[in-house]
C-alpha cells in the first residue's frame, strides 16, 4: 500500500498539492485525471522518488514496505534513441533475453520494427517501445504517464489490454487525461 500524507510540493509560486491525502492499496487499479497542470505528473514523481515533497511523506506498507521496484512509463519515453527497440528493452529489463525483448515487443509491435534504431520509429511506435520497457518484467507496482500518448485510436484499445494483462493483480497507477476507465479501475480526480 502506498499511503499519502499531508502532501505539500510547490515550483516556485506555483501550489501543486497542499495537505493532500491519499490512500492506495495493494493491488489496485488507479486512473489520475484531470486537466494539464493539474499535478498527475508531479504525483507519480513524487511517489517514485524522483521528487521530494516540501511537506508530508509517502509511506509505502503492506506488500511495498520495501518500496519494492516500480515499472514507470514517463511522460517522454526516454529510450536510448541509436539502439534498436528490442536493445532497449534488454537495457531496462536486466534478465530478459533478445527472444523474449522480441516476443514483447511483437505483441505491439510489426516485426520490421523491432530492429529499427529507436529514432527511426514514429512517435506512437516509441510509445509503445517504452511502454513494453516498462512492463516486460513483472515488477512491483507500476506507474504509467499518459501511457497513451501518440497512440492512434487503432493501437490505443490494444495497449490498454497489453496494460492491463502485464498488471498481474499488482498496483498500478496511470496518469491520462482522456483514458476511458477500464475495468475495476479507481478514478483519482486531481
Amino acid at each position: 500500500m502506498i499511503e499519502i500524507r499531508n502532501l505539500s510540493k510547490s515550483y516556485d509560486d506555483k501550489e501543486v498539492f497542499k495537505d493532500y491525502d491519499l490512500r492506495l492499496k495493494d493491488g489496485g487499479l488507479y486512473v489520475l485525471s484531470g486537466a494539464s497542470g493539474a499535478g498527475k505528473t508531479t504525483l507519480l514523481r513524487l511517489i517514485s522518488g524522483l521528487e521530494k515533497p516540501d511537506k508530508g511523506e509517502i509511506v509505502f506498507s503492506g506488500d511495498l514496505s520495501d518500496h519494492g521496484i516500480p515499472g514507470v512509463v514517463f511522460q517522454e519515453d526516454r529510450l536510448c534513441e541509436d539502439f534498436n527497440a528490442v536493445e532497449n528493452v534488454m537495457m531496462a529489463c536486466k534478465g530478459i533475453t533478445e527472444r523474449e525483448a522480441s516476443e514483447e515487443l511483437l505483441m505491439l509491435l510489426q516485426k520490421d520494427c523491432l530492429n529499427k534504431p529507436v529514432k527511426d520509429l514514429s512517435g506512437g511506435q516509441k510509445r509503445r517501445v517504452a511502454l513494453i520497457r516498462a512492463l516486460a518484467k513483472e515488477r512491483d507496482y507500476y506507474l504509467l504517464d499518459e501511457p497513451l500518448n501518440a497512440l492512434d485510436k487503432e493501437n490505443v484499445e490494444k495497449v490498454i489490454d497489453y496494460i492491463l494483462k502485464k498488471r498481474k493483480g499488482k498496483l498500478m497507477i496511470i496518469a491520462s487525461h482522456n483514458m476511458e476507465k477500464p475495468d475495476g479501475c479507481e478514478i483519482i480526480h486531481i
